[in-house]
């Protein structure tokens, strides 16, 4: 499951989302993708740990920005 800082703002001011998301990731229960991104990941117990591929980071990104999809172009001359 992929976690935006923006997503705890109502939980507290940015400082104390960012250090409590530091916080989890030292803890192992969360692993930073990039600035901002969050991912808790699922274990398999077979292959392990398991995280969201690039295109499902992009999607989050896409859907957290509500960015059009542009999977479908229209082809009309």
């Amino acid at each position: 499951m992929l976690f935006f800082t923006e997503s705890f703002i109502a939980y507290g001011n940015s400082d104390a989302v960012r250090k409590a998301l530091e916080r989890l990731v030292k803890a192992g229960e969360l692993e930073r993708i990039s600035f901002g991104i969050y991912v808790r990941p699922k274990t398999d117990s077979v292959i392990g740990k398991l995280t969201p591929g690039i295109e499902e980071i992009a999607k989050a990104i896409a859907r957290r920005d509500r960015a059009r999809d542009s999977s479908y172009r229209c082809l009309c001359y």
